[in-house]
């Protein structure tokens, strides 16, 4: 159960060994997920369990190579350029991949739909090749609460200033998670553990957009007077019986934040289950004229498609989804 191990055991990390660290995932018993919580709808986001990872064996001086030489960012004349090279590393995140490739003119901003965890990479970087596997599994065991991206900042010097304008480029890979545009980047120090990226991840996303509703009063005053002030076409109530309000839910509030208002009710509130008519946990209905009650599956790609058809429904779908 998620919600009662949470990510409890896990201590694996990056250990050392074998020309570089290398992402482990440790579940200590039973080959337990550290991303399962992503996975399971409704989860609580509980934390727990030690972890971190070993040191890099102190801050290497990294330099970035564009098919030239000399340069770099430590010494040696700012970025690089001229003169034979090293011939091109393989790419760490291709194009059509789970990761999607990022950069200075393609990065995510505050019209952006969903939230974003990004990785700064450099393909020739041997730290960034180790930890590629990880950020792949990340990104496919988080779709549906955000979405992963990767900029290359050995790609070209454009790319690698606008790396350096965000995070240490002598200590790739870094990690930051952009909701509303604004950037935060992971002060890691060094290599940081599978369960660490969870925890820094789940910690940016803005539960704050979902409204607690533990009284029948709070239908109208915390959800539809909402809905009505913020024009909004309609509102989203979850009924719930876990006492926390999961990633995915709070993501999915991110994802819909400009046509609907986000509640949950946690906990088997009685009263609200009686008057919802609430027969099994979770329960998803959709307020507007009437209340419409979900009938799907409780899972990412259902959900979605689920809002999505409220959106054609309310007529405010977008023809063009933003990244």
């Amino acid at each position: 159960d998620p919600d009662a191990a949470g990510f409890g055991g896990f201590g694996g990390g990056f250990p050392g060994g074998g020309g570089g660290q290398q992402f482990h995932f440790d579940g200590g018993g039973g080959g337990f997920d550290p991303f399962s919580m992503f996975e399971e709808m409704f989860g609580g986001a509980a934390g727990g369990g030690g972890g971190g990872g070993h040191g890099r064996g102190g801050q290497q001086q990294f330099q970035f190579n564009f098919g030239g030489g000399g340069g770099g960012f430590p010494g040696g004349g700012g970025f690089p350029g001229g003169g034979g090279g090293r011939p091109p590393a393989q790419e760490l995140f291709p194009k059509g991949g789970d990761v999607a490739p990022l950069g200075k003119v393609k990065f995510p901003d505050a019209k952006s739909k969903f939230l974003w965890l990004v990785v700064f990479y450099d393909n020739s970087d041997q730290d960034c090749v180790n930890a590629q596997p990880t950020v792949v599994q990340l990104a496919k065991k988080t779709k549906g609460t955000f979405k992963v991206g990767a900029v290359n900042c050995g790609r070209s010097q454009a790319e690698a200033e606008f790396c350096a304008s965000k995070v240490d480029v002598q200590a790739l890979p870094a990690f930051g998670m952009i909701v509303d545009g604004e950037f935060s980047a992971m002060e890691q120090g060094r290599m940081p553990s599978a369960k660490k990226l969870h925890d820094f991840a789940v910690e940016k996303v803005p539960f704050q957009l979902v409204q607690n509703i533990n009284h029948v009063s709070h239908v109208n005053d915390r959800l539809m007077a909402a809905v009505s002030k913020e024009r909004k076409s309609a509102a989203i109530l979850l009924l719930s019986d876990k006492y926390e309000t999961s990633p995915l839910y709070a993501s999915l509030a991110y994802q819909y934040r400009k046509n609907f208002i986000f509640g949950e009710s946690r906990a088997k509130n009685l009263a609200l289950a009686k008057e919802f008519g609430v027969k099994k946990y979770p329960t998803l209905v959709v307020i507007s004229g009437k209340i419409d009650t979900y009938n799907g599956e409780m899972k990412p790609d259902a959900l979605t498609k689920w809002l999505d058809s409220l959106e054609e429904r309310f007529g405010v779908a977008e023809k063009k989804k933003k990244r």
